[in-house]
């Protein structure tokens, strides 16, 4: 397993561990540094045992070769605006087919703002935005069908979850990957409200239930959902399998960070 940045530098150490885009998102009890963290809480790059687990759920996901691992990971869109900055993209491999995993990080921070108040703040903003065509091909790449974001029941997802998992399959067909995971990691520390956290989970779990069937109820931690075929409708001219899950880690009390370098004992509190 390689660990490294997204300009294929070796990452050792907090030091440097890629930066998320902005400054005040790494500070202690925070998603980016604390995903940092548990990605080298054993004084080296090892997968944490929340993510193992979930990707043992299902028998496709299990006994991976990791790859690389690259944090800060931006996978562009066709449409003008930002790409997708995954927390950390996976790599990976088994028996003759490869696999991409997008993860994204949580403390307690929402998934971004409800799909449809968001596309009616843009207009509102400026009539020739192209924020609800950007937010319909998404949807349109994630149920293979034209869907209007700011109907229900599209309306009530979170934007966030929707742009990840689409652009995590997006990703995996440029990996030439046949298989595509979305993976939610939520670290609870002790900067959490635990208000936001039960909100995220409803987000979630409503999410995975409109995208992949069931019910919202039955969504659990540790469980991958899916698959589901992505085929040539969206961002994907091949076929991508795609599945998606919620891996949660322990508590995290609170730390305080000593003068940090490469190495330093610091990075394994």
């Amino acid at each position: 397993m390689r660990l490294i940045s997204p300009a294929g530098r070796t990452v050792t150490g907090l030091a440097d561990w890629p930066r998320p885009k902005k400054e005040y998102q790494w500070a202690p009890g925070r998603s980016a540094m604390e995903q940092a963290r548990r990605w080298l809480s054993v004084g080296g790059p090892a997968m944490p045992p929340e993510i193992h687990t979930l990707l043992m759920s299902v028998e496709e996901t299990r006994d991976l070769v990791i790859d690389d691992v690259i944090p800060e990971f931006v996978t562009s869109l066709p449409e003008a605006g930002e790409g997708r900055n995954h927390d950390i993209l996976i790599r990976a491999h088994r028996r003759g087919f490869r696999i991409t995993i997008g993860i994204e990080a949580k403390t307690d921070e929402p998934f971004d703002e409800y799909v449809g108040p968001r596309c009616l703040a843009a207009e509102n903003r400026s009539p020739r935005t192209r924020v609800p065509m950007r937010t319909a091909k998404l949807l349109e790449h994630l149920f293979g069908r034209i869907c209007d974001p700011q109907r229900e029941p599209f309306c009530s997802l979170r934007y966030q979850l929707v742009m990840a998992a689409a652009a995590c399959a997006a990703q995996a067909h440029r990996d030439r990957a046949d298989r595509a995971v979305f993976v939610v990691h939520e670290i609870p520390t002790w900067k959490c409200k635990s208000a936001k956290l039960t909100q995220n989970h409803r987000d979630f779990a409503e999410f995975i239930a409109l995208v992949f069937g069931g019910a919202s109820a039955d969504v659990t931690d540790g469980q991958l959902y899916g698959p589901i075929l992505l085929s040539s409708v969206g961002y994907t001219r091949t076929p991508v399998l795609l599945y998606a899950g919620k891996a949660s880690s322990a508590f995290v009390a609170e730390w305080r960070p000593n003068v940090i370098s490469a190495g330093s004992p610091a990075e394994s509190q």
